[in-house]
């Protein structure tokens, strides 16, 4: 009996040391939101899968309606300007940030905002 109550012992710390683990990973993730040029679903496609790239990035979501990406990431490997600056360079404006200009033109006539 003293064996099995050393088992279930074990295996309740086991997994309060796991969810407590867990919510430590969970809390140091933030969030930000940043204001795009994006126009259409390939815009969408391009900025999600060039931002989730960055190592830090947990996840990242586009509203295409409010054109504003919402993005968890771990501020101790990547920081809001570096996330900004790859929105740029991958041809989109990111809040205040213009969009790179080469990058622009290289993008499908789909995502320029001048074709809107």
């Amino acid at each position: 009996m003293k064996r099995y109550f050393g088992i279930f012992l074990a295996l309740i710390l086991t997994v309060s040391l796991a969810n407590i683990s867990a919510r430590a990973e969970e809390t140091k993730f933030q969030t930000v939101k940043i204001q795009t040029s994006a126009v259409c679903d390939n815009c969408k496609t391009r900025i999600e899968k060039a931002v989730n790239k960055l190592d830090g990035i947990q996840k990242s979501d586009l509203d295409l309606e409010t054109k504003i990406i919402t993005i968890s990431y771990d501020p101790a490997k990547v920081n809001v300007e570096k996330i900004k600056t790859l929105i740029t360079k991958t041809g989109y404006d990111a809040d205040e940030m213009k969009a790179d200009k080469k990058a622009y033109t290289k993008l499908p006539s789909c995502c320029k905002v001048d074709s809107e």
